[in-house]
Protein backbone atom coordinates (compact mmCIF):
# COMPACT_ATOMS: atom_id res chain seq x y z
CA UNK A 1 0.00 0.00 0.00
CA UNK A 2 1.42 3.29 -1.12
CA UNK A 3 1.68 6.30 1.04
CA UNK A 4 -1.08 8.10 -0.91
CA UNK A 5 -3.47 5.22 -0.45
CA UNK A 6 -2.77 5.08 3.23
CA UNK A 7 -3.32 8.78 3.49
CA UNK A 8 -6.61 8.50 1.68
CA UNK A 9 -7.76 5.67 4.02
CA UNK A 10 -6.69 7.73 7.02
CA UNK A 11 -8.61 10.71 5.76
CA UNK A 12 -11.66 8.56 4.97
CA UNK A 13 -11.63 7.14 8.50
CA UNK A 14 -11.28 10.65 9.83
CA UNK A 15 -14.23 11.84 7.74
CA UNK A 16 -16.33 8.82 8.83
CA UNK A 17 -15.46 9.60 12.45
CA UNK A 18 -16.60 13.16 11.85
CA UNK A 19 -19.87 11.88 10.35
CA UNK A 20 -20.50 9.40 13.22
CA UNK A 21 -19.76 12.14 15.75
CA UNK A 22 -22.16 14.53 14.01
CA UNK A 23 -24.82 11.81 13.79
CA UNK A 24 -24.45 10.97 17.50
CA UNK A 25 -24.72 14.62 18.44
CA UNK A 26 -27.86 14.90 16.27
CA UNK A 27 -29.47 11.86 17.86
CA UNK A 28 -28.73 13.12 21.39
CA UNK A 29 -30.10 16.55 20.53
CA UNK A 30 -33.20 15.01 18.97
CA UNK A 31 -33.96 12.92 22.05
CA UNK A 32 -33.36 15.90 24.31
CA UNK A 33 -35.70 18.14 22.32
CA UNK A 34 -38.30 15.38 22.08
CA UNK A 35 -38.24 14.91 25.85
CA UNK A 36 -38.52 18.68 26.38
CA UNK A 37 -41.41 18.98 23.92
CA UNK A 38 -43.39 15.95 25.13
CA UNK A 39 -46.36 14.33 23.34
CA UNK A 40 -47.19 14.64 19.67
CA UNK A 41 -45.90 18.19 19.38
CA UNK A 42 -42.30 16.90 19.91
CA UNK A 43 -42.42 15.21 16.48
CA UNK A 44 -41.95 18.52 14.73
CA UNK A 45 -39.02 19.41 17.01
CA UNK A 46 -37.53 15.99 16.33
CA UNK A 47 -37.77 16.56 12.58
CA UNK A 48 -36.27 20.03 12.95
CA UNK A 49 -33.37 18.58 14.93
CA UNK A 50 -32.78 15.89 12.26
CA UNK A 51 -32.77 18.44 9.46
CA UNK A 52 -30.50 20.81 11.37
CA UNK A 53 -27.93 18.27 12.56
CA UNK A 54 -28.01 16.41 9.24
CA UNK A 55 -26.85 19.65 7.68
CA UNK A 56 -24.13 19.88 10.33
CA UNK A 57 -22.99 16.34 9.57
CA UNK A 58 -22.92 17.10 5.85
CA UNK A 59 -20.92 20.26 6.48
CA UNK A 60 -18.35 18.26 8.49
CA UNK A 61 -18.17 15.65 5.75
CA UNK A 62 -17.59 18.33 3.14
CA UNK A 63 -14.91 19.85 5.36
CA UNK A 64 -13.20 16.49 5.51
CA UNK A 65 -13.49 16.12 1.71
CA UNK A 66 -11.92 19.51 1.07
CA UNK A 67 -9.10 18.67 3.44
CA UNK A 68 -8.61 15.36 1.67
CA UNK A 69 -8.45 17.11 -1.71
CA UNK A 70 -5.81 19.51 -0.46
CA UNK A 71 -3.72 16.65 0.88
CA UNK A 72 -4.00 14.77 -2.44
CA UNK A 73 -2.94 17.78 -4.40
CA UNK A 74 0.09 18.21 -2.18
CA UNK A 75 1.10 14.54 -2.50
CA UNK A 76 0.05 13.39 -5.94
CA UNK A 77 0.30 16.43 -8.05
CA UNK A 78 -2.05 18.42 -10.18
CA UNK A 79 -2.60 15.72 -12.85
CA UNK A 80 -4.54 13.49 -10.54
CA UNK A 81 -5.94 16.20 -8.40
CA UNK A 82 -7.77 18.07 -11.15
CA UNK A 83 -10.53 15.56 -11.80
CA UNK A 84 -10.76 14.74 -8.12
CA UNK A 85 -10.92 18.40 -7.29
CA UNK A 86 -13.67 18.97 -9.88
CA UNK A 87 -15.67 16.07 -8.50
CA UNK A 88 -15.16 17.15 -4.94
CA UNK A 89 -15.92 20.74 -5.83
CA UNK A 90 -19.19 19.70 -7.55
CA UNK A 91 -20.07 17.59 -4.57
CA UNK A 92 -19.24 20.49 -2.28
CA UNK A 93 -21.38 22.91 -4.28
CA UNK A 94 -24.25 20.41 -4.29
CA UNK A 95 -23.78 19.80 -0.59
CA UNK A 96 -23.75 23.54 0.07
CA UNK A 97 -26.98 23.89 -1.91
CA UNK A 98 -28.54 21.04 0.03
CA UNK A 99 -27.18 22.51 3.24
CA UNK A 100 -28.83 25.83 2.42
CA UNK A 101 -32.14 24.12 1.71
CA UNK A 102 -31.79 21.99 4.84
CA UNK A 103 -30.95 25.12 6.83
CA UNK A 104 -34.11 26.90 5.62
CA UNK A 105 -36.19 23.85 6.27
CA UNK A 106 -34.73 23.53 9.77
CA UNK A 107 -35.45 27.19 10.50
CA UNK A 108 -39.07 26.82 9.43
CA UNK A 109 -39.44 23.69 11.49
CA UNK A 110 -37.82 25.34 14.49
CA UNK A 111 -40.11 28.37 14.06
CA UNK A 112 -43.19 26.15 13.91
CA UNK A 113 -41.90 24.12 16.84
CA UNK A 114 -41.25 27.29 18.84
CA UNK A 115 -44.76 28.50 18.12
CA UNK A 116 -46.15 25.16 19.18
CA UNK A 117 -44.03 25.30 22.32
CA UNK A 118 -45.38 28.79 23.01
CA UNK A 119 -48.95 27.59 22.47
CA UNK A 120 -48.19 24.53 24.55
CA UNK A 121 -46.82 26.75 27.30
CA UNK A 122 -49.93 28.95 27.09
CA UNK A 123 -52.11 25.83 27.22
CA UNK A 124 -50.13 24.60 30.19
CA UNK A 125 -50.57 27.97 31.95
CA UNK A 126 -54.29 27.94 31.17
CA UNK A 127 -54.54 24.35 32.32
CA UNK A 128 -52.67 25.31 35.47
CA UNK A 129 -55.04 28.22 36.11
CA UNK A 130 -58.00 26.00 35.35
CA UNK A 131 -56.58 23.40 37.71
CA UNK A 132 -56.22 26.07 40.41
CA UNK A 133 -59.76 27.34 39.77
CA UNK A 134 -61.04 23.78 39.74
CA UNK A 135 -59.29 23.13 43.03
CA UNK A 136 -60.81 26.30 44.48
CA UNK A 137 -64.23 25.30 43.13
CA UNK A 138 -63.79 21.89 44.69
CA UNK A 139 -62.96 23.56 48.02
CA UNK A 140 -65.97 25.85 47.66
CA UNK A 141 -68.14 22.87 46.87
CA UNK A 142 -66.78 21.15 49.96
CA UNK A 143 -67.64 24.20 52.05
CA UNK A 144 -71.12 24.32 50.51
CA UNK A 145 -71.49 20.61 51.14
CA UNK A 146 -70.56 21.11 54.79
CA UNK A 147 -72.95 24.09 55.03
CA UNK A 148 -75.76 22.05 53.46
CA UNK A 149 -75.07 19.17 55.79
CA UNK A 150 -75.20 21.56 58.78
CA UNK A 151 -78.41 23.09 57.45
CA UNK A 152 -79.85 19.63 56.96
CA UNK A 153 -78.94 18.73 60.52
CA UNK A 154 -80.52 21.96 61.78
CA UNK A 155 -83.68 21.33 59.77
CA UNK A 156 -83.80 17.77 61.03
CA UNK A 157 -83.42 19.01 64.61
CA UNK A 158 -86.09 21.66 64.12
CA UNK A 159 -88.38 19.12 62.49
CA UNK A 160 -87.86 16.77 65.40
CA UNK A 161 -88.51 19.58 67.87
CA UNK A 162 -91.65 20.57 65.94
CA UNK A 163 -92.86 16.98 65.95
CA UNK A 164 -92.24 16.71 69.68
CA UNK A 165 -94.00 20.03 70.27
CA UNK A 166 -96.91 18.92 68.09
CA UNK A 167 -97.09 15.63 69.98
CA UNK A 168 -97.17 17.47 73.31
CA UNK A 169 -99.83 19.89 72.08
CA UNK A 170 -101.92 17.02 70.78
CA UNK A 171 -101.60 15.27 74.13
CA UNK A 172 -102.66 18.43 75.94
CA UNK A 173 -105.47 19.00 73.44
CA UNK A 174 -106.75 15.47 73.89
CA UNK A 175 -106.50 15.79 77.66
CA UNK A 176 -108.65 18.95 77.96
CA UNK A 177 -111.80 18.13 79.87
CA UNK A 178 -113.82 20.80 78.04
CA UNK A 179 -115.16 20.44 74.54
CA UNK A 180 -112.93 22.24 72.04
CA UNK A 181 -113.17 22.69 68.29
CA UNK A 182 -111.40 25.02 65.86
CA UNK A 183 -113.23 26.58 62.92
CA UNK A 184 -111.42 27.93 59.85
CA UNK A 185 -112.31 31.13 58.00
CA UNK A 186 -114.38 29.00 55.63
CA UNK A 187 -116.62 27.90 58.50
CA UNK A 188 -115.36 24.32 58.45
CA UNK A 189 -114.04 22.41 61.45
CA UNK A 190 -110.27 21.98 61.25
CA UNK A 191 -109.64 20.46 64.68
CA UNK A 192 -111.76 18.85 67.39
CA UNK A 193 -110.89 17.14 70.65
CA UNK A 194 -112.27 13.77 71.84
CA UNK A 195 -114.50 15.36 74.51
CA UNK A 196 -116.36 17.44 71.93
CA UNK A 197 -116.60 14.47 69.58
CA UNK A 198 -117.94 12.37 72.48
CA UNK A 199 -120.70 14.91 73.12
CA UNK A 200 -121.71 14.73 69.49
CA UNK A 201 -121.34 10.94 69.39
CA UNK A 202 -119.03 10.54 66.38
CA UNK A 203 -115.25 9.99 65.96
CA UNK A 204 -113.17 13.21 65.85
CA UNK A 205 -111.70 12.48 62.41
CA UNK A 206 -115.17 12.32 60.84
CA UNK A 207 -115.89 15.91 61.95
CA UNK A 208 -112.84 17.54 60.34
CA UNK A 209 -113.64 19.36 57.11
CA UNK A 210 -117.37 19.67 57.78
CA UNK A 211 -119.25 22.97 58.41
CA UNK A 212 -119.71 23.50 62.14
CA UNK A 213 -123.38 24.40 61.61
CA UNK A 214 -123.96 20.87 60.28
CA UNK A 215 -122.61 19.40 63.52
CA UNK A 216 -123.90 21.57 66.36
CA UNK A 217 -126.33 24.40 66.97
CA UNK A 218 -126.86 26.77 69.87
CA UNK A 219 -129.87 28.34 71.57
CA UNK A 220 -130.61 30.31 74.71
CA UNK A 221 -132.50 29.07 77.77
CA UNK A 222 -135.80 29.92 76.09
CA UNK A 223 -135.07 27.92 72.93
CA UNK A 224 -134.29 30.92 70.73
CA UNK A 225 -131.64 30.04 68.08
CA UNK A 226 -128.19 31.54 68.73
CA UNK A 227 -126.17 30.27 65.77
CA UNK A 228 -126.09 33.70 64.17
CA UNK A 229 -124.92 35.19 67.46
CA UNK A 230 -122.11 32.62 67.65
CA UNK A 231 -121.21 33.32 64.00
CA UNK A 232 -120.86 37.04 64.78
CA UNK A 233 -118.59 36.22 67.71
CA UNK A 234 -116.44 34.06 65.40
CA UNK A 235 -116.01 37.03 63.07
CA UNK A 236 -114.50 39.14 65.86
CA UNK A 237 -110.76 39.78 65.45
CA UNK A 238 -110.11 40.75 69.08
CA UNK A 239 -109.74 38.02 71.66
CA UNK A 240 -111.99 38.11 74.75
CA UNK A 241 -110.68 35.17 76.80
CA UNK A 242 -112.48 36.25 79.99
CA UNK A 243 -115.85 36.78 78.33
CA UNK A 244 -118.08 33.71 78.45
CA UNK A 245 -121.56 33.15 77.05
CA UNK A 246 -124.14 30.85 78.60
CA UNK A 247 -125.75 28.84 75.81
CA UNK A 248 -127.52 25.57 75.19
CA UNK A 249 -125.54 23.16 72.99
CA UNK A 250 -128.02 21.21 70.89
CA UNK A 251 -126.84 17.86 69.55
CA UNK A 252 -128.65 14.85 68.13
CA UNK A 253 -128.45 13.07 71.46
CA UNK A 254 -129.28 15.78 74.00
CA UNK A 255 -129.29 19.48 74.90
CA UNK A 256 -126.48 20.57 77.18
CA UNK A 257 -125.99 23.88 79.02
CA UNK A 258 -122.51 25.16 78.23
CA UNK A 259 -120.37 28.17 78.96
CA UNK A 260 -118.81 29.20 75.64
CA UNK A 261 -115.52 31.06 75.24
CA UNK A 262 -114.96 32.07 71.61
CA UNK A 263 -111.62 33.57 70.59
CA UNK A 264 -109.92 34.21 67.23
CA UNK A 265 -106.74 32.38 66.24
CA UNK A 266 -104.35 35.17 65.23
CA UNK A 267 -100.80 34.74 63.94
CA UNK A 268 -98.87 37.98 63.31
CA UNK A 269 -102.10 40.01 63.20
CA UNK A 270 -103.62 37.68 60.63
CA UNK A 271 -106.68 35.65 61.58
CA UNK A 272 -106.66 31.99 60.63
CA UNK A 273 -109.82 30.86 62.37
CA UNK A 274 -111.63 30.67 65.70
CA UNK A 275 -111.27 28.39 68.69
CA UNK A 276 -114.45 27.54 70.59
CA UNK A 277 -114.18 26.18 74.14
CA UNK A 278 -117.35 24.77 75.67
CA UNK A 279 -117.58 23.88 79.34
CA UNK A 280 -120.42 21.65 80.44
CA UNK A 281 -122.05 23.17 83.49
CA UNK A 282 -125.04 20.86 83.76
CA UNK A 283 -124.14 20.06 87.36
CA UNK A 284 -123.64 23.72 88.25
CA UNK A 285 -126.92 24.64 86.62
CA UNK A 286 -128.75 21.99 88.60
CA UNK A 287 -127.20 23.33 91.80
CA UNK A 288 -128.07 26.88 90.77
CA UNK A 289 -131.62 25.81 90.01
CA UNK A 290 -131.90 24.15 93.42
CA UNK A 291 -130.55 27.31 95.03
CA UNK A 292 -132.98 29.45 93.04
CA UNK A 293 -135.91 27.27 94.07
CA UNK A 294 -134.85 27.61 97.69
CA UNK A 295 -134.60 31.40 97.31
CA UNK A 296 -138.01 31.46 95.67
CA UNK A 297 -139.61 29.50 98.49
CA UNK A 298 -137.80 31.45 101.20
CA UNK A 299 -138.62 34.78 99.56
CA UNK A 300 -142.27 33.88 99.24
CA UNK A 301 -142.42 32.81 102.88
CA UNK A 302 -140.63 35.95 104.08
CA UNK A 303 -142.70 38.34 101.95
CA UNK A 304 -146.00 37.33 103.59
CA UNK A 305 -145.09 38.30 107.19
CA UNK A 306 -143.30 41.44 105.98
CA UNK A 307 -146.45 42.53 104.21
CA UNK A 308 -148.36 42.17 107.48
CA UNK A 309 -145.66 44.08 109.39
CA UNK A 310 -145.80 46.92 106.87
CA UNK A 311 -149.59 47.03 107.05
CA UNK A 312 -149.59 47.27 110.87
CA UNK A 313 -146.84 49.89 110.81
CA UNK A 314 -148.84 52.04 108.43
CA UNK A 315 -151.92 51.60 110.65
CA UNK A 316 -149.98 52.68 113.76
CA UNK A 317 -148.63 55.74 111.96
CA UNK A 318 -152.14 56.61 110.75
CA UNK A 319 -153.36 56.67 114.36
CA UNK A 320 -155.70 53.71 114.06
CA UNK A 321 -154.51 52.48 117.47
CA UNK A 322 -154.16 55.83 119.15
CA UNK A 323 -152.09 58.94 118.88
CA UNK A 324 -148.29 58.59 118.83
CA UNK A 325 -145.76 60.91 120.35
CA UNK A 326 -143.03 62.49 118.25
CA UNK A 327 -140.26 60.05 119.16
CA UNK A 328 -142.59 57.07 118.79
CA UNK A 329 -143.69 58.23 115.33
CA UNK A 330 -140.08 58.79 114.24
CA UNK A 331 -139.07 55.32 115.44
CA UNK A 332 -142.00 53.66 113.66
CA UNK A 333 -141.16 55.57 110.46
CA UNK A 334 -137.59 54.21 110.55
CA UNK A 335 -138.92 50.69 111.13
CA UNK A 336 -141.38 51.05 108.25
CA UNK A 337 -138.68 52.29 105.84
CA UNK A 338 -136.39 49.39 106.75
CA UNK A 339 -139.26 46.93 106.40
CA UNK A 340 -140.12 48.31 102.96
CA UNK A 341 -136.50 48.00 101.86
CA UNK A 342 -136.47 44.40 103.03
CA UNK A 343 -139.75 43.79 101.22
CA UNK A 344 -138.30 45.28 98.04
CA UNK A 345 -135.25 43.04 98.28
CA UNK A 346 -137.34 39.93 98.91
CA UNK A 347 -139.65 40.83 96.02
CA UNK A 348 -136.66 41.29 93.74
CA UNK A 349 -135.15 37.96 94.83
CA UNK A 350 -138.50 36.28 94.30
CA UNK A 351 -138.76 37.74 90.80
CA UNK A 352 -135.22 36.67 89.92
CA UNK A 353 -135.89 33.15 91.20
CA UNK A 354 -139.07 32.87 89.14
CA UNK A 355 -137.23 34.09 86.03
CA UNK A 356 -134.28 31.72 86.50
CA UNK A 357 -136.41 28.68 87.28
CA UNK A 358 -138.65 29.33 84.29
CA UNK A 359 -141.86 29.60 86.24
CA UNK A 360 -142.70 33.00 84.71
CA UNK A 361 -146.20 33.30 83.31
CA UNK A 362 -147.02 35.86 80.62
CA UNK A 363 -150.62 37.07 80.33
CA UNK A 364 -150.82 38.98 77.08
CA UNK A 365 -153.55 41.58 76.57
CA UNK A 366 -153.73 44.92 74.74
CA UNK A 367 -152.16 47.64 76.86
CA UNK A 368 -151.05 51.25 76.39
CA UNK A 369 -147.34 51.66 77.07
CA UNK A 370 -147.91 55.43 77.37
CA UNK A 371 -150.44 54.96 80.19
CA UNK A 372 -148.08 52.56 81.96
CA UNK A 373 -145.29 55.16 81.86
CA UNK A 374 -147.59 57.93 83.15
CA UNK A 375 -148.71 55.67 86.01
CA UNK A 376 -145.09 54.93 86.99
CA UNK A 377 -144.22 58.64 86.98
CA UNK A 378 -147.23 59.47 89.16
CA UNK A 379 -146.39 56.80 91.71
CA UNK A 380 -142.87 58.22 92.06
CA UNK A 381 -144.03 61.84 92.37
CA UNK A 382 -143.29 62.06 96.11
CA UNK A 383 -139.67 60.95 95.67
CA UNK A 384 -139.24 63.25 92.66
CA UNK A 385 -140.57 66.20 94.65
CA UNK A 386 -138.35 65.36 97.62
CA UNK A 387 -135.21 65.58 95.43
CA UNK A 388 -136.51 68.59 93.45
CA UNK A 389 -136.05 66.77 90.14
CA UNK A 390 -137.47 68.05 86.88
CA UNK A 391 -139.17 65.31 84.84
CA UNK A 392 -140.06 65.64 81.14
CA UNK A 393 -142.27 63.07 79.43
CA UNK A 394 -143.05 62.91 75.72
CA UNK A 395 -144.66 60.14 73.71
CA UNK A 396 -145.66 59.37 70.15
CA UNK A 397 -149.18 58.27 69.39
CA UNK A 398 -148.81 54.48 69.72
CA UNK A 399 -151.51 51.85 69.45
CA UNK A 400 -152.17 49.44 72.26
CA UNK A 401 -149.72 46.54 72.21
CA UNK A 402 -150.57 42.94 73.24
CA UNK A 403 -148.26 42.28 76.21
CA UNK A 404 -148.23 41.52 79.92
CA UNK A 405 -149.09 44.83 81.56
CA UNK A 406 -147.67 43.88 84.93
CA UNK A 407 -144.30 42.91 83.44
CA UNK A 408 -144.17 46.04 81.28
CA UNK A 409 -144.85 48.17 84.35
CA UNK A 410 -141.93 46.49 86.17
CA UNK A 411 -139.67 47.38 83.22
CA UNK A 412 -140.78 51.04 83.27
CA UNK A 413 -140.53 51.16 87.09
CA UNK A 414 -136.98 49.85 87.15
CA UNK A 415 -135.75 52.31 84.52
CA UNK A 416 -137.48 55.33 86.02
CA UNK A 417 -136.82 54.60 89.72
CA UNK A 418 -133.13 53.99 88.93
CA UNK A 419 -133.00 57.40 87.25
CA UNK A 420 -134.62 59.00 90.30
CA UNK A 421 -132.41 57.05 92.76
CA UNK A 422 -129.08 57.82 91.05
CA UNK A 423 -129.70 61.46 90.07
CA UNK A 424 -128.55 64.11 92.60
CA UNK A 425 -131.04 66.73 93.86
CA UNK A 426 -132.06 69.47 91.35
CA UNK A 427 -131.27 67.13 88.48
CA UNK A 428 -133.26 66.40 85.33
CA UNK A 429 -134.93 63.25 83.97
CA UNK A 430 -136.35 62.82 80.47
CA UNK A 431 -138.73 59.99 79.53
CA UNK A 432 -139.41 59.41 75.82
CA UNK A 433 -141.68 56.88 74.12
CA UNK A 434 -141.11 56.67 70.38
CA UNK A 435 -142.43 54.73 67.40
CA UNK A 436 -139.44 53.40 65.43
CA UNK A 437 -140.17 50.97 62.62
CA UNK A 438 -141.92 47.94 64.06
CA UNK A 439 -140.65 48.70 67.58
CA UNK A 440 -141.76 50.85 70.50
CA UNK A 441 -138.70 52.49 72.08
CA UNK A 442 -138.81 53.59 75.73
CA UNK A 443 -135.86 55.80 76.64
CA UNK A 444 -135.02 57.25 80.08
CA UNK A 445 -132.25 59.88 80.31
CA UNK A 446 -130.90 61.37 83.55
CA UNK A 447 -128.19 63.77 84.70
CA UNK A 448 -127.06 61.40 87.42
CA UNK A 449 -123.83 59.77 88.51
CA UNK A 450 -123.31 57.64 85.41
CA UNK A 451 -121.58 54.25 85.09
CA UNK A 452 -117.76 53.85 85.21
CA UNK A 453 -116.37 52.71 81.86
CA UNK A 454 -114.60 49.68 83.35
CA UNK A 455 -117.88 48.37 84.84
CA UNK A 456 -120.26 48.86 81.92
CA UNK A 457 -120.18 45.21 80.83
CA UNK A 458 -121.37 44.12 84.30
CA UNK A 459 -124.32 46.50 84.58
CA UNK A 460 -126.96 43.87 83.74
CA UNK A 461 -125.53 41.26 86.10
CA UNK A 462 -127.12 39.96 89.26
CA UNK A 463 -126.57 41.97 92.46
CA UNK A 464 -124.23 44.40 90.71
CA UNK A 465 -124.00 48.03 91.74
CA UNK A 466 -121.38 50.42 90.38
CA UNK A 467 -118.59 51.48 92.74
CA UNK A 468 -119.35 55.19 92.39
CA UNK A 469 -122.90 54.92 93.84
CA UNK A 470 -122.67 52.32 96.61
CA UNK A 471 -121.62 54.92 99.19
CA UNK A 472 -123.75 57.77 97.79
CA UNK A 473 -126.97 55.74 97.54
CA UNK A 474 -127.01 52.92 100.12
CA UNK A 475 -130.45 51.56 99.12
CA UNK A 476 -130.72 49.39 96.04
CA UNK A 477 -130.66 45.65 95.37
CA UNK A 478 -128.58 45.44 92.19
CA UNK A 479 -131.28 43.21 90.65
CA UNK A 480 -133.52 45.71 88.86
CA UNK A 481 -131.64 45.82 85.55
CA UNK A 482 -131.17 42.05 85.52
CA UNK A 483 -134.93 41.61 85.92
CA UNK A 484 -135.61 44.28 83.29
CA UNK A 485 -133.32 42.60 80.74
CA UNK A 486 -134.91 39.20 81.42
CA UNK A 487 -138.44 40.57 80.88
CA UNK A 488 -137.47 42.41 77.68
CA UNK A 489 -135.82 39.23 76.40
CA UNK A 490 -139.08 37.34 77.10
CA UNK A 491 -140.90 40.03 75.07
CA UNK A 492 -138.54 39.51 72.13
CA UNK A 493 -137.13 43.02 72.54
CA UNK A 494 -133.73 44.47 73.35
CA UNK A 495 -132.08 46.69 75.97
CA UNK A 496 -129.05 48.95 76.00
CA UNK A 497 -127.56 52.08 77.50
CA UNK A 498 -125.09 54.92 77.04
CA UNK A 499 -123.42 56.44 80.05
CA UNK A 500 -120.59 58.73 81.06
CA UNK A 501 -119.45 58.86 84.64
CA UNK A 502 -120.37 62.12 86.33
CA UNK A 503 -122.65 63.27 83.48
CA UNK A 504 -125.55 60.83 83.44
CA UNK A 505 -126.99 57.86 81.59
CA UNK A 506 -129.55 56.94 78.97
CA UNK A 507 -131.21 53.51 79.22
CA UNK A 508 -133.54 52.26 76.52
CA UNK A 509 -135.66 49.21 75.80
CA UNK A 510 -137.42 48.11 72.62
CA UNK A 511 -140.68 46.18 72.46
CA UNK A 512 -142.13 44.80 69.21
CA UNK A 513 -145.40 46.50 68.28
CA UNK A 514 -146.67 43.13 67.06
CA UNK A 515 -147.01 42.22 70.70
CA UNK A 516 -146.02 39.37 72.98
CA UNK A 517 -147.59 35.93 73.05
CA UNK A 518 -148.98 34.52 76.27
CA UNK A 519 -146.91 31.88 78.04
CA UNK A 520 -147.92 29.23 80.49
CA UNK A 521 -146.24 29.31 83.87
CA UNK A 522 -146.80 28.92 87.57
CA UNK A 523 -146.46 32.55 88.64
CA UNK A 524 -145.93 36.06 87.37
CA UNK A 525 -143.58 38.65 88.83
CA UNK A 526 -144.51 40.84 91.76
CA UNK A 527 -144.46 44.63 91.55
CA UNK A 528 -142.08 46.52 93.78
CA UNK A 529 -143.91 48.36 96.60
Amino acid sequence: MTGATAEIIRLAVLAASWAVLALAVGIVARDYLKKRAGGGRGVRLERAAIWSFSGLVLALVLLGAVWTAVVLVSHLGLGVVLPVTVAWTSSALFSLSCLSLWHDRALRLFSAAEKELHLQHADEQMSKRQSIEFAENVKEMERLKIALLNLTDDLRSEKQAALESKSRLQSVFRGISDGVFVVGLDGQISLVNPVMAGWIGVPPESLVGRPWTDIVSFSDDHGEPKNEFVRRLMAEKVSQPDFHHDLILKTKSADMPVSAAISPVNIEDQQFGTVVVLRDYTREKKLDQAKTEFVSIASHQLRTPLTAINWYMESLLAGDFGELKGEEREALNSILQSSRQMTNLISALLNVARIDIGYLRILSEPASIKEICEEVIRESAARVKEKRLKVDFSADDLPKVPLDRNLMKIVAENLFTNAVRYTPPDGRISVELRHQGDQAILKVTDTGYGVPAKQKEKIFGKLFRADNVTSLVPEGTGLGLYITKSIVSQFGGDIGFDSEEGKGSTFWVSVPLSGVASKEGRQTLVSMP
